[in-house]
């Protein structure tokens, strides 16, 4: 008797699983993670979060019948997030080894160049990352960001590469340090022409360096731990139906 009660307790606890699995997978509640970069992401008066990598985003969930939720958090935290379970999505990713480990990619939706974006009273002119180390300060970058494998071999083995950048968790953080004059540039991070400095550069104090660091394209990134394979086969066919129809292209040539 026992036995059998214990085959029926498993059995139970089968159905409970797979049951909340297909609820979730049914209702396709996603959370996505954002952060105040305009145009890219960012609040608008009625705190909407609105922007490009927004609109892209909900473009693919519509299509997918899914609803959002955004938060905002940084992306060091973030990708420890996506590991446990406890955010779903994260946008303009890179695709890694590491990371493959623990996050579904689809797309790219977009393409990204990586460049410097210093004051206008530096005047070293770059033609390599070599050159970056005669730069007269620090340059910010954000903890756990990709910049492409080259960027990546050399920080990790230059110790004097390495040393001309500081490390933040977001950034928004690197743009504060930049205006009080804490550093001397960041990284600029630039999709199908639209860019995440939009808003520094208008002040006419900044300039983009020509010198490329990294160019590649950027994914939709969901955890596997949270988002069920049935779930992404939906959304990977959800991406296939609004590339197909240009939708994806709609909205980056609205930002331009």
């Amino acid at each position: 008797m026992k036995q059998v009660m214990s085959i029926v307790n498993v059995l139970i606890v089968v159905f409970i699983f797979f049951s909340s699995t297909a609820v979730k997978a049914e209702t396709c509640n996603i959370n996505a993670r954002v952060t105040q970069i305009p145009p890219l992401f960012y609040q608008d008066e009625s705190k909407q979060w609105v922007g490009l990598t927004i609109d892209l985003t909900k473009e693919l969930l519509k299509e997918a019948n899914c609803d959002v939720n955004f938060e905002n958090i940084n992306w060091a935290r973030s990708l420890e997030l996506m590991k446990s379970g406890q955010v779903d999505m994260m946008m303009n990713m890179s695709i890694t080894d590491e990371r493959k480990e623990y996050i579904h990619f689809i797309g790219p939706h977009n393409n990204e160049t990586i460049q410097l974006l210093l004051k206008k009273s530096v005047n070293t002119e770059i033609q390599s990352l070599d050159d970056i180390k005669n730069l007269p300060g620090k340059i910010g970058i954000q903890h756990g960001a990709y910049f492409g494998k080259a960027f990546k071999d050399k920080i990790e083995n230059d110790p004097v590469f390495a040393d001309k950048f500081e490390k933040t968790y977001s950034q928004e953080n690197n743009v504060k340090k930049l205006k009080l004059g804490r550093i001397i540039g960041i990284l600029r991070q630039n999709y199908s022409g639209v860019s995440a400095e939009t808003e520094l550069m208008k002040t006419g104090e900044y300039k983009v360096d020509p010198f490329v660091i990294n160019t590649n394209q950027v994914y939709f990134g969901f955890s596997k731990k949270s988002v069920p394979t049935t779930l992404i086969k939906r959304l990977e066919q959800a991406f296939e139906s609004v590339s197909l129809n240009k939708g994806f292209q709609r909205v980056i040539d609205s930002y331009k």
